[in-house]
């Protein structure tokens, strides 16, 4: 079997390797905007996940990845859900969610899909405990606010298990439903025999291209997707920067799928339905991307995740601010440093800092102007004297499909099919049919909706 990778990301080289290894014949290429690219003298940044991201530590072994270089660090990565008093009751319904994706019936028609969810849901939970069926009805209605005013968890702690669960997403933690949000947030630590990563992802990435070439796949990096030719409903080939064509019997997609159709399908007719569920304006996320180059960090600032959100109010008048004035004054932000464990990703004396800052109006058109400054000032005031130290700002586009389903109204329960769910990652909603969405790109590594995407693929290709 010929089979093309089209994005080469966490996801996507999963699997790329696995397949390979199985004795397919691949190749993994890549697209223009990759982000492992120079973004200011000497320095580059790459696949970051803000989210948190679970491998698989059997697909580790498996590929020997330590061999190329990854070694995951032995630090176990709080798990600040752990702190709630209903945590058990949580792991419940996490595990309800997961559970329906492994007995779904093959249906094809999305509807048939969660009529049969919702069904099942309610056989599930009646066999399970008073208090976990009130804790379920009670996150389908209540705010993440109301729900963590019950607790006796501090600022801080309440502050982090929102941003975690809001990250990169429209959701506003003070609309009713947006409890929900809580469940997929914390099922990535809840996958057992999985390593939890999150920040840079450089080590990984350089690991799985070594495995796949390993293995025997073709890592092609002196050209890029610049066509993606279809006949009918299939992709026929991939033509290249420098005009090489490239056919497969199978495409296996890491990338922003919004962008995939926008910039490389526009002359493909989409469903009136399909076309709106992807079109950028209704995936812009509430967000904005930055890449810091600094001269000096505060010794908090390590590779692990920091939030700038002091307390659960923060982030809901960040939200409100947007609503008001076009942009939060002092957004919500997700610091990761890239570059502690990759030094080879900064210049001598210098950091690289991935940043993700939200709520922002996405239709504001001079960044610069007000979204950017107000980062600044947030930076400024979490960490004085630290804004004199930033060499260098570029400002990224947030990927479409950053972040998970928006949880705000009182009817959670199809945004969370959406999130736990494997049939858009298994392509059953992809109209092209030789096309499989393992990943979302580089910008969204951690993305809830692809964990395991990469393996779901390479065990679909071979059933």
């Amino acid at each position: 079997m010929n089979i093309l990778v089209l994005g080469q990301n966490v996801q996507g080289l999963i699997a790329g390797a696995l397949l390979a290894q199985a004795g397919h014949s691949l190749d993994i290429i890549d697209f223009p905007d990759s982000e492992y690219k120079e973004f200011y003298d000497g320095c580059k940044t790459g696949p970051v996940t803000h989210i948190p991201l679970a491998i698989d530590a059997d697909i580790v072994a498996q590929l020997d990845l330590k061999s190329y270089g990854f070694e995951p660090s032995k630090a176990v990565l709080d798990n600040p859900f752990k702190k709630l008093p209903f945590y058990d009751g949580l792991k419940v319904l996490v595990k309800m969610f997961e559970d329906l994706d492994l007995n779904r019936p093959p249906y094809k028609e999305k509807a048939w899909r969660d009529a049969w969810g919702t069904f099942e849901i309610g056989r599930v939970l009646s066999e399970q405990s008073d208090t976990a069926q009130s804790l379920f009805a009670r996150s389908a209605t209540l705010s993440l606010v109301e729900l963590l005013s019950e607790t006796n968890l501090d600022n801080k702690d309440k502050a982090n298990i929102i941003a975690l669960s809001v990250l990169g997403s429209k959701t506003d933690p003070a609309s009713k439903g947006s409890a929900a949000a809580i469940l997929p947030a914390m099922s990535i630590f809840e996958k057992d025999g999985h390593i939890i990563l999150n920040g840079s992802l450089h080590s990984l990435v350089r690991a799985l291209k070594q495995a796949a070439m390993a293995n025997g796949a073709n890592i092609v990096n002196d050209a890029q997707i610049a066509k993606i030719n279809m006949s009918g409903d299939n992709i026929t080939s991939i033509t290249l920067t420098n005009e090489q064509e490239l056919y497969a019997d199978h495409y296996i997609l890491d990338y922003d799928p919004v962008v995939l159709f926008k910039e490389y399908l526009a002359n493909y007719s989409l469903s009136p339905m399909f076309k709106k569920r992807i079109t950028p304006e209704q995936n812009t996320k509430e967000c904005l991307h930055l890449k810091l180059v600094v001269s000096e960090l505060p010794k908090s600032l390590d590779d692990s995740q920091h939030f700038v959100a002091a307390d659960e109010s923060y982030i809901a008048q960040a939200k409100n601010d947007m609503r008001n004035e076009g942009g939060s004054q002092f957004p919500m932000l997700s610091f990761v440093n890239v570059s502690r464990k990759n030094p080879s990703l900064a210049r001598d004396n210098t950091s690289v800092i991935d940043v993700i800052a939200q709520y922002f109006d996405p239709e504001l058109e001079d960044l610069n102007d007000g979204p950017v400054k107000a980062v600044i000032q947030a930076i400024a005031k979490e960490y004085p004297g630290f804004v004199d130290k930033i060499i260098h700002t570029s400002i990224a586009t947030p990927p479409t499909q950053f972040g998970q389903a928006s949880f705000i109204g009182t009817m959670p329960l199809l945004q969370l099919f959406k999130v736990f769910s494997g049939y858009h990652s298994m392509g059953y909603d992809m109209p092209i049919e030789n096309l499989l969405i393992a990943g979302y790109g580089s910008g969204t590594a951690g993305h809830f909706h692809v964990n395991d995407g990469g393996v779901r693929i390479a065990n679909h290709l071979q059933s």
